[in-house]
């Protein structure tokens, strides 16, 4: 009778349990060191391009959080 109490907990821990276990055997732990985007190894049209596409996305996300809060000011 007791088994029965705790059957929806083991359920979800169970499928918990494979669910982590399956998403730490897709993507392998890296070291801090171990960084793929090296900036030494980027040229300098490489360096620029990253830059801007930094500060492009920036500037979308600045807009885009400006017309937010513009919308939640208009509702007060």
């Amino acid at each position: 009778m007791d088994f029965w109490k705790f059957f929806p907990f083991l359920a979800l821990s169970s499928i918990w349990v494979l669910c982590l276990a399956s998403s730490l055997q897709a993507t392998p732990f890296r070291s801090a060191s171990g960084s793929s985007l090296d900036l030494a190894t980027l040229s300098d049209q490489e360096k620029h391009l990253l830059l801007a596409a930094l500060m492009q996305n920036y500037e979308q996300k600045a807009r885009k959080l400006e017309r937010e809060e513009q919308k939640t000011e208009g509702f007060r």
